[in-house]
């Protein structure tokens, strides 16, 4: 059977004799020993897309340990990304086997645990909080991340760090989203910052929504002082 072009696969265990039992053993086999026998069998079979998506479910249903699970994820990348109907999903999942191995890394790094139940955004911001950025840029970079999600992603995590000098250099930062100066002032009272909260609420231009935002952060005085200011016209 290996010696068997993929398409001759099937008819091959058709002439083996067991049919449909002989190919499911030889696909549940290939899927647990070796990912290139399992492309083979199944582009005679013509079932990428199903046995992929299989591939990836069995991956973290079998495998806990961060090392396995990479290499199922990129057996899995390496199938999927073989068909142009599956290409698309084939890049999720090779984008998934870049952040397991990450936060491999990461969890080495820092010796806290916990890293293999975070999304992408939650990783990278974790990471800058644990004084990682440049592991967290790695891998920003590896998942072509966007530009603005990365700005929010690290002003939080910088923020959680207590790293205020560094937020600080953040909010003078070209790329910075809309709003910026919101987000700032929520991420460093989300660190129990108020007094770095009100530094970023204040440079707010507009009286309205400095107002607005000092309500929503819940520094009543402060808002009530911004709203008398607006109404006195200052």
């Amino acid at each position: 059977l290996r010696r068997a072009a993929p398409g001759e696969l099937v008819p091959s265990l058709a002439r083996a004799g067991g049919g449909g039992l002989a190919r499911d053993l030889l696909v549940r086999y290939a899927k647990a020993r070796d990912p290139a026998l399992l492309k083979q069998v199944l582009d005679g079979l013509e079932q990428s897309h199903q046995t992929g998506v299989q591939a990836i479910y069995d991956t973290y249903a079998r495998y806990p340990d961060a090392a396995r699970r990479r290499k199922g994820l990129e057996a899995a990348a390496a199938l999927l990304s073989s068909h142009e109907e599956t290409r698309e999903l084939g890049h999720v999942a090779a984008d998934q086997a870049k952040l397991v191995e990450a936060q491999r890394e990461l969890e080495e790094a820092t010796g806290k645990g916990g890293w293999g139940d975070l999304s992408p955004m939650e990783t990278i911001r974790r990471a800058f909080a644990m004084n990682q950025g440049g592991r967290a840029l790695a891998l920003a970079k590896a998942l072509k991340f966007n530009e603005k999600l990365l700005w929010v992603a690290r002003v939080q995590g910088l923020a959680a760090g207590h790293d205020w000098a560094e937020v600080e250099k953040l909010s003078k930062d070209k790329k910075a989203p809309a709003r910026s100066l919101e987000i700032l002032a929520k991420a460093c009272l989300n660190a129990d910052r108020p007094d770095e909260a009100l530094k970023y609420a204040a440079r707010i231009p507009c009286p309205a929504q400095r107002s607005e935002l000092l309500l929503d952060l819940g520094l009543l005085r402060e808002a009530a002082d911004a709203a008398m200011a607006l109404a006195s016209g200052a």
